[in-house]
C-alpha cells in the first residue's frame, strides 16, 4: 500500500508522461488524503476544447488512473483563476499581516460547495477573529464562493461516539461527506471521512445508527435512548428542532 505523498508522485508521473492539457494542477487533499486533480472545465461543452474538459473527459481521466494504477483520485473542476495562484496569494498576504500564523490554505470542492481550509501554526486564539476577516476579505476580492471556512490545527481531537451520534440526531438523515464538514467545524473536533466512515460502521455494527439505500444515516431506538435529550437550548432535541426549521426555510 502506497502512501499519500507517493500516490501524489505517482499520479504526477502518470500524467506527466500522457497528454490531459486540460489538468490544471495535482496536489493532495490536506482532509482527506486524497489525491487532487484540478482539471479546466467547460460547463457548455460535451466534448474537450481549448484545453477544457466536459464531464466524459473528466469521467474517463478518474477511470483511466483506477485502471492503470489503482488509485482512487478526487476531481476539482475550475474556470478562470489558477488556485495554486489563489491559494499562494492568499497565504503570502496573511503572513504579511500575520507571521507564522498559517501553515497552509487550501481550496477543495467544486464550484458552489467549495471549502477553504486553513492549517494553523503556533498563533494566540485571539488572532484567528482577525486571520480569518482578512481571509474572508481576499475570498470576496476573487471568484470564490465557498461554503466553509474549516481551521485544521494540532489541538484538535478526533469526535467522540457519543458526539458523532448528537449529530446525526440533530442532522438526520445526513450523509458522510455532510457529516464530516459538521465535524470539522467544530472548535474542537477534527476528522477524515475514512477515519468517519470507520467510527460510522462500528457505530451500525452496534446497531446505534442505520444507514438508508441513499447512504443516508439516521439513529435506531437504541441510538435515541443513548443521547442526552432535555429542555435546555444546546439539548439535542431542540437542536434538532432548530434544524428542521432552518430547512424548510
Amino acid at each position: 500500500m502506497s502512501s499519500d505523498s507517493e500516490d501524489l508522485s505517482i499520479v504526477k508521473s502518470f500524467l506527466s508522461r500522457k497528454k490531459f492539457p486540460y489538468v490544471r494542477e495535482v496536489k493532495t487533499n490536506p482532509l482527506s488524503g486524497k489525491v487532487v486533480i484540478y482539471v479546466s472545465f467547460d460547463i457548455t461543452s460535451k466534448e474537450y476544447k481549448n484545453n477544457t474538459a466536459s464531464n466524459r473527459q473528466i469521467s474517463y481521466l478518474k477511470r483511466r488512473i483506477f485502471k492503470d494504477l489503482e488509485i482512487d483520485i478526487e476531481t476539482i473542476k475550475i474556470e478562470g483563476a489558477n488556485h495554486q495562484d489563489l491559494e499562494d496569494s492568499f497565504l503570502t498576504i496573511i503572513h504579511q499581516d500575520f507571521p507564522h500564523s498559517v501553515e497552509s490554505i487550501s481550496i477543495t470542492g467544486e464550484r458552489d460547495r467549495q471549502t477553504i481550509i486553513i492549517e494553523t501554526g503556533n498563533f494566540p486564539i485571539d488572532k484567528k477573529i482577525e486571520i480569518e476577516r482578512k481571509v474572508k476579505e481576499l475570498i470576496n476580492l476573487s471568484s470564490l464562493k465557498p461554503e466553509n471556512i474549516l481551521w485544521v490545527s494540532p489541538e484538535k481531537t478526533k469526535p467522540t461516539k457519543a458526539f458523532i451520534l448528537k449529530k446525526i440526531k440533530i442532522l438526520q438523515p445526513i450523509s458522510l461527506d455532510d457529516l464530516n464538514v459538521e465535524i470539522n467545524l467544530h472548535e474542537l473536533f477534527y476528522c477524515d471521512p475514512k477515519w468517519l466512515n470507520s467510527m460510522l460502521d462500528n457505530l451500525r455494527k452496534k446497531k446505534f445508527i442505520t444507514r438508508s439505500k441513499n447512504a443516508g444515516y439516521s439513529l435506531t431506538a437504541l441510538g435515541i435512548e443513548i443521547v442526552p435529550a432535555g429542555t435546555s437550548r444546546t439539548s439535542s432535541d431542540i437542536e434538532r428542532a432548530l434544524a428542521i426549521s432552518k430547512k424548510k426555510w
